[in-house]
């Protein structure tokens, strides 16, 4: 194939002359025997059939042909600014490693259910600035590999529900620049690692809170170009995107094109107070319904708010949980002031008590004089001479005087 190139640029440079019609089809079929058609520039896994890279516009191939030449090595396959209109199921058939599809910038109207078929190794997927209105609820069913989708710029009004319930490992998710009025409940069930996710440049009003649940590491969301009502139904919602930001995650301008007096203000920045109506069930006797208030003048509309109660707002959990966390710490500080008062003031008192109980033994074991006991025999004598000597008794009462009498210690205590 070289010594062909060669050979045509030396006849062209040297001779001055144009190298035949016959010579550039010798040429494409040298190629697509090796496996690369003429409008295609091909490597080892890589193979580019996009027409701005095409190399001899003046020999088109179909579609099915293209598919059918490529080798069953290959990994990337761009076929995007080409005006394919439709593509038979199965065309990739023997594309069984292909990891990269483009089919952007083409004229595709509609996709058969097994289209990508059997392509189950397949991680991206461009289907972008085409025609399509609807998607067959089947045709991503093959892709669970699949990790970036991007259906940007096409006419979809409507996904269903069950679309991407097989993608689990979908981390890029581009919807932008359809037509779409709504958001399914269900539709992004089972998207749990996905990551970034474009809705900008629909035609959503509202998004239900139930249906952004699952995207619990979802950290980039775009709803830019959008015409949102910021009525009631919208607070759900405008309470999920504070939470995800709070965890960390960007989301980009959600402008207001209704009720009026909020047309032009970002979602994300209204004070709650302009819906702290919401939370307040109807009464009979109010004057004015609650989906005039924010259609009325602003004097009107700011009478009518102050009749009704403030809805809890999420901005002020961080300062709640920290004064929380600052009153229970100086009660846990006072349990223990109060603890280590107890114990301190218990073991003074129990050392005062065991001083003064060995201060009043101390008193007890004063040496004191000790008396003789008398003998039996002595007390008989002497009580028979008490009742012969009647002095006795002045004597005896004498000696009581000047002797100590001696107490045992129970006695002190």
């Amino acid at each position: 194939m070289d010594i062909i190139r060669i050979h045509k640029s030396s006849l062209s440079t040297k001779m001055n002359v144009k190298v035949p019609a016959v010579l550039l089809t010798l040429l494409s079929l040298t190629r697509e025997l090796v496996g690369c058609p003429s409008i295609c520039t091909c490597n080892i896994t890589h193979t580019d059939c996009s027409s701005s890279s095409s190399s001899s516009s003046d020999l088109p191939l179909s579609f099915d042909l293209i598919s059918s030449l490529i080798t069953s090595n290959t990994t990337t396959f761009n076929l995007s600014r080409n005006g394919i209109m439709l593509i038979d199921p199965g065309a990739f058939a023997n594309l069984s490693n292909l990891l990269q599809l483009d089919l952007s910038r083409n004229q595709l109207l509609t996709l058969h259910p097994f289209t990508f078929y059997p392509l189950s190794s397949l991680e991206f997927l461009d289907l972008s600035s085409n025609f399509l209105e609807d998607l067959a609820v089947d045709l991503f069913s093959e892709l669970s590999n699949l990790r970036e989708l991007i259906l940007r710029d096409n006419r979809l009004k409507n996904v269903n529900s069950k679309q991407f319930q097989r993608l689990a490992e979908l981390q890029h998710l581009d919807l932008s620049l359809n037509s779409l009025v709504s958001v399914s409940l269900e539709l992004l069930d089972g998207l749990q690692g996905l990551e970034w996710l474009s809705l900008a440049g629909n035609k959503l009003r509202t998004i239900p809170r139930v249906a952004m649940e699952p995207l619990t590491v979802l950290n980039r969301l775009l709803l830019e170009g959008n015409r949102w009502n910021c009525s009631c139904s919208l607070v759900p919602f405008r309470h999920w995107v504070e939470w995800m930001l709070y965890r960390g995650g960007h989301v980009d301008s959600i402008e207001c094109s209704l009720p009026t007096i909020l047309q032009g203000r970002d979602l994300r920045i209204i004070p709650m107070d302009m819906f702290k109506h919401c939370s307040q069930p109807p009464s009979s006797d109010r004057r004015t319904p609650p989906s005039e208030c924010l259609i009325l003048s602003t004097d009107s509309t700011a009478a009518c708010m102050e009749q009704r109660p403030h809805a809890v707002n999420l901005r002020w959990a961080t300062t709640t949980l920290v004064l929380a966390r600052l009153v229970c710490g100086v009660v846990w500080l006072m349990m223990i002031v109060v603890a280590m008062y107890g114990c301190v003031y218990a073991m003074l008192a129990a050392k005062y008590k065991q001083e003064k109980l060995k201060r009043t033994l101390l008193l007890c074991r004063l040496p004191l004089m000790e008396v003789k006991e008398p003998e039996v025999k002595q007390e008989k004598e002497e009580e028979d001479e008490n009742d012969m000597d009647p002095d006795f008794e002045e004597g005896a009462k004498a000696r009581e005087h000047t002797e100590w009498i001696v107490l045992p210690p129970e006695a002190c205590v």
